[in-house]
């Protein structure tokens, strides 16, 4: 929201602007548990190709949708136990706040990061699709959070406290569901295109 709200009557000013009266601005923090990745030693075999997705940035970055449910390495359960990455449940937002900052993506099945990223498991409060399309929104905020010398890195404790705002919980279904059909229209507006180009090679 911006100020062209401003002094409107069923609005009020918060950390994110004016927004609606019914709508809140918790801290990201707020909105469920927040936990890191990590990776295994990559000398030892034992630790790869296992059952347990293990989401990189690049498996990001490669996404058409907003979910991902395959990656291009896994490791095995004695990786998982012998590195910091955590088994995050089915409907994770998965964040990354290193490199490609702000790039996001919702798990369809049990994952693992690397330590690029900052996982958010949301609390019964929040509809992750709804805040999977406002962390996109906030990519330039978090942008503005980076910070290091060697690369530019989101720390756990700067993201818990970025402000966002928050309908009530059957708002942010209904606006989740009109922006994942604006993006099934353009992931199929996307095929046919490519289906195109590829009729017209052969």
């Amino acid at each position: 929201m911006n100020d062209r709200n401003k002094n409107r009557p069923g609005y009020k000013e918060t950390k994110v602007g004016w927004i609606p009266e019914e709508w809140s601005d918790p801290k990201f923090g707020a909105l469920g548990k927040i936990l890191s990745g990590g990776t295994p030693s990559t000398t030892d075999e034992s630790y790869w190709n296992g059952p347990i997705a293990w989401i990189t940035p690049t498996d990001i970055t490669r996404l058409t949708t907003r979910h991902i449910q395959s990656t291009a390495r896994t490791i095995t359960e004695k990786g998982l136990k012998k590195c910091s990455a955590i088994l995050l449940p089915t409907g994770t937002l998965v964040l990354c706040t290193r490199a490609t900052i702000g790039e996001c993506a919702i798990t369809k099945c049990q994952t693992t990061t690397n330590q690029g990223f900052k996982n958010l498991v949301p609390n019964t409060s929040v509809n992750i699709d709804f805040i999977y399309y406002q962390t996109k929104q906030h990519k330039h905020a978090l942008l503005r959070l980076g910070c290091g010398s060697t690369f530019l890195e989101v720390s756990k404790t700067d993201l818990s406290l970025l402000h966002i705002p928050l309908p009530p919980l059957a708002e942010q279904e209904k606006i989740a569901e009109v922006l994942s059909c604006w993006d099934e229209e353009l992931e199929s507006l996307e095929k046919l295109i490519e289906a195109k180009k590829l009729r017209k090679k052969g």
